[in-house]
């Protein structure tokens, strides 16, 4: 499975000695989708002007992370690469296509790609499944909109972000429609309010969207304790219910561990049925925008029941490769937060630039490598959960007939719940709405990018659009090289070009204050206006013409920050 995300950097460009290029630029992508490799060569002071001046910073870190389906393997990082996510999902294809052909060419089969709701890569998605289309018919029914031909690759929409986005719009919105059935907090915020704690086990925090960063309150509204209280202490409250119902039968698909494959193809369907009908009831009343998920949760939600399908047949003649807790980005959350632990003694920052991620990725992965090497000689707690949570011996994968007989019960109960609710047979559309557009305008929040972490540290990140920068490590810029230097004679040596400090510096006069390296790696020879001529390192050059960090993002800020009494 390859898993694709992203995570906040800091918008810092600096010298890497390892490849003596510029990190922290946004390369051009080839023809093939991929990054340009060493594009920012840092082969004399003007080039180096010229790239910062030329280049935008990357702001967001992608990485592509390859899990194997075993529960023994450890995953690993293909590539990583700075971008500001102004690429399309036309190049999301390339990339796929060249790394699938890469892979293969190593004997390396490719099941699946996995994201956290990206639009570029869930439109990419979309296409490659062909979802968008007409006139498909499948073998699993007429509810199945993939068709008979089969797919080389399952598409999945990570759970986790997917029920935060759904929270966040019950949250943010004043209340939600479908049909006679009202959904709003206020009922989740009167249970709070009225009813103690020990009964629900709620926080006030849990009914408000402040914290964003947090899957734990998801988890907790969804439970059957709340859905038990809201029907018997909040009147009018059905429809909060169906939704919190739902939210919990699509994670009980993915996250629960002990369910066979058969009861999660059922349920994920069943909630899948119901939101279907919703969205068609909105849609002829003009009011999908406001009274309805939104369409990235909706279309991530039928990525996700319909590759679980296609899932289970990929996995009929190798059971133990359904692994459904791989079939997600959580992978690549857990590689972040790994990074982001990685700080030294009473340090506080929770980003790091592009060149600092790369210093962390290679020691993780060393980290990595070593705990799966030695899981049979040592205790890893970590390597212990993670097998813990898959079931052994594996379930037996279904027939196509079981699985279309459990589609075709699902839309049965759905149906039956609908019922149940007041909902007549006349508002029963169980149809996909993929190519059925609302024509009333659909209000989006805006600011939030989908990085969700699924244990309590989990973070819905927020990108800073109005970028403030700062002063970077010291007086001087100097960036810690220590262990990164490279061993070739490559570009090591002291140049022999002369560079006048005055046309290189902007503003520049006078003598120049830079400390003279102590060796001649990395370096460039500086004229100053007196005349006298430095040995200054690249990375203090680099430092001297970029504007320096750019602050961490505010989100994860407030994690830190003391609240005034």
């Amino acid at each position: 499975m390859l898993v694709e995300d992203g995570t906040k950097i800091q918008q810092h460009a600096q010298h890497d000695s390892r490849s003596d290029c510029l990190t922290g630029c946004v390369p051009p992508f080839d023809e093939a989708g991929m990054p340009r490799v060493d594009y920012f060569k840092a082969t004399s002071a003007y080039a180096v002007k010229k790239h910062l001046e030329s280049s935008r910073l990357a702001d967001t870190a992608y990485v592509q992370l390859a899990v194997p389906l075993a529960p023994e393997a450890a995953p690993y990082v293909l590539f990583y690469v700075g971008t500001d996510n102004k690429f399309s999902h036309d190049d999301v294809r390339r990339r796929w296509k060249t790394t699938k052909r890469l892979l293969k060419n190593e004997g390396i089969k490719v099941i699946g790609f996995a994201s956290d709701g990206d639009p570029k890569l869930l439109k990419a998605m979309l296409n490659e499944t062909s979802f968008l289309s007409r006139l498909q018919r499948s073998k699993w029914g007429p509810f199945f909109i993939v068709n008979n031909i089969p797919l080389e690759h399952v598409y999945i929409q990570d759970i986790i972000h997917l029920l935060n986005k759904i929270r966040n719009k019950l949250l943010n919105s004043k209340e939600l429609k479908f049909g006679i059935l009202t959904i709003k907090k206020d009922h989740l915020q009167l249970l709070i309010n009225t009813i103690s704690k020990d009964k629900h086990g709620l926080n006030d925090t849990d009914a408000s969207t402040k914290d964003r960063m947090k899957f734990d309150p998801t988890w907790r509204i969804m439970q059957k304790d709340v859905r038990d209280c809201l029907e018997e202490f909040v009147p009018g409250s059905e429809g909060t219910v169906m939704l919190l119902q739902l939210m919990s039968q699509i994670y009980e698909a993915y996250c629960e561990i002990n369910l066979v494959p058969l009861e999660r193809i059922f349920k994920i369907w069943h909630a899948l049925f119901l939101i279907r009908c919703w969205r068609h009831k909105c849609i002829e009343s003009k009011s999908v925008g406001k009274e309805c998920i939104t369409s990235n949760a909706y279309q991530c939600l039928e990525l996700d029941a319909h590759g679980l399908v296609l899932l289970a047949e990929m996995c009929r003649d190798c059971p133990e490769q359904f692994l459904v807790l791989c079939f997600s980005s959580q992978p690549a959350e857990e590689v972040f937060r790994e990074l982001r632990s990685m700080t030294a003694t009473n340090e506080t920052a929770c980003e790091f630039s592009m060149k600092e991620l790369g210093e962390r990725l290679r020691n993780a992965f060393m980290k990595s490598q070593i705990s799966y090497r030695r899981k049979n000689d040592l205790k890893f707690n970590n390597i212990i959960r993670k097998q813990n949570k898959y079931p052994n011996p594996p379930h037996p994968m279904p027939t196509d007939d079981e699985v279309r007989v459990t589609i075709e019960k699902a839309r049965v109960q759905a149906a039956h719940d609908l019922l149940n609710l007041g909902i007549t047979t006349e508002a029963h559309h169980f149809m996909d709405s993929m190519n059925v557009h609302d024509t009333s305008f659909e209000f989006v929040t805006t600011g939030i990018s989908s990085d969700v972490d699924s244990d309590s540290d989990s973070d819905l990140e927020q990108p800073s659009h109005n970028i403030e920068f700062v002063s970077t490590d010291d007086a001087l810029g100097e960036d810690d090289e220590s262990g990164t230097e490279s061993n070739e004679d490559e570009h090591s040596s002291v140049e022999d070009e002369i560079y006048d400090a005055e046309q290189l510096f902007a503003n520049f006069k006078g003598e120049l204050k830079l400390r003279n390296s102590s060796t001649t790696k990395h370096t460039y020879r500086i004229r100053d206006s007196t005349g006298k001529i430095h040995i200054i390192k690249k990375s203090k050059v680099v430092w001297m013409l970029s504007r320096g960090r750019s602050r961490p993002n505010s989100a994860r800020l407030t994690r830190y920050r003391k609240q005034k009494p």
